[in-house]
């Protein structure tokens, strides 16, 4: 018999206004400090699109609304453990003058972020950096591999 994988599952809030993205600076864990997309894990009972939504607004005080998904990155860590982040292009369908409010446990700031500076940012995870040139259309990409950190990721477009 073989062994059987089981796995986390995540999902991400790609939000693009006004050539600036929307960005989220961690404050715990290995990436603490950097920049990247608002989301977090699905659970019970919970679509990867929902659960989208719902980190956007636990994140930023923002409400958003799903227009397509834009990849799915499929990871495995050093430990063989398994996790499946969805990635949505979002609509933000918060009234303008909406303030972003950081969830305080998780959140450092909220920014919309130039999408160049983003491009070119040290403080954007490299992965958030993929995700938004596939939301952009700016890579053909249709597999894209990275490892890093011990983990492999593979991310499908």
């Amino acid at each position: 018999m073989t062994d059987i994988a089981l796995a986390s599952m995540g999902a991400g809030c790609l939000i693009i206004e006004s050539n600036k993205v929307l960005l989220v600076r961690l404050n715990y864990g290995p990436a603490k400090g950097q920049f990247i997309l608002p989301g977090g894990m699905v659970e019970k009972h919970e679509h990867p699109d929902q659960a989208c939504i719902r980190e956007l607004k636990e994140e930023t005080g923002l409400n958003g609304e799903v227009i397509s998904q834009v990849s799915v990155r499929h990871r495995i860590s050093a430990n063989g453990r398994l996790n499946i982040y969805w990635v949505f292009l979002c609509k933000n369908t918060s009234p303008k003058d909406t303030q972003l409010v950081p969830q305080e446990k998780e959140i450092q700031e909220v920014i919309f972020m130039d999408i160049n500076e983003a491009l070119l940012s040290d403080e954007v995870r490299p992965n958030t950096k993929v995700f938004i040139k596939i939301g952009l259309g700016q890579t053909t990409d249709k597999i894209i591999k990275l490892n890093s950190n011990n983990q492999k990721d593979i991310i499908f477009s």
